[in-house]
């Protein structure tokens, strides 16, 4: 039988804030302890609201993209993958991370991560084309008002200088052809069929 020597130097109790009005109050300026169980309720039900919108948007354009037949543009793909790779390390910056860093914390090779960035890629086109497609068969277009309201709803100092600007650059058939997409992915999921499954622990 073996014995050890142990030295126990500090013991640490956890201490849990008993739930009062005044905690709810003083710690996160809450009215009470109800008003707190309400925004609580609320903020949960608002991100649950959130996440089945994202998930349904996922899964419509995972099944129209899964419809498109024939090769990719080369092109599309090395455009979309060099988008993805500034986008990466444009969030790496942002957090003070190296790539290095980045392999290591989730356990992939670089081989594995250009792999992965290239399937992204191509998941994405195949899906942008399938939007195209749907916008054409419905006659879908992008109005001049169409245009000019997406400059003027985004978080822009001079919305109006920034449109002449794209439209001196001839930058404006990007916008029209996002535009045109995103009408697409609403049409598409107006007219999606949506059964929602509830999740059930696995019998062990």
């Amino acid at each position: 039988m073996f014995h050890f020597n142990v030295k126990i130097d500090v013991i640490k109790k956890k201490i849990v804030p008993e739930v009062t009005e005044e905690w709810a109050k003083e710690t996160f300026g809450f009215e009470g302890l109800e008003d707190m169980r309400s925004k609580i309720a609320e903020s949960i039900k608002t991100q649950k609201g959130s996440s089945m919108v994202r998930r349904k948007e996922n899964e419509c354009l995972i099944a129209l993209g899964s419809r498109l037949e024939g090769e990719l543009p080369e092109a599309m793909l090395e455009r979309e993958e060099t988008n993805l790779l500034q986008n990466f390390y444009g969030q790496l910056s942002s957090m003070g991370l190296t790539f290095d860093k980045y392999l290591t914390a989730m356990d992939i090779t670089a081989d594995q991560f250009k792999e992965d960035n290239k399937k992204q890629a191509a998941d994405v086109v195949r899906q942008d084309l399938a939007l195209d497609a749907w916008a054409r068969h419905f006659d879908m277009k992008a109005t001049e008002e169409d245009v000019h309201n997406e400059f003027a709803q985004a978080d822009l100092d001079d919305p109006e200088l920034i449109e002449n600007e794209w439209r001196k650059e001839g930058r404006l058939p990007m916008i029209r052809e996002s535009i045109v997409r995103a009408n697409a992915l609403r049409d598409v999921i107006a007219q999606a069929k949506v059964t929602e499954v509830e999740e059930t622990k696995e019998a062990e």
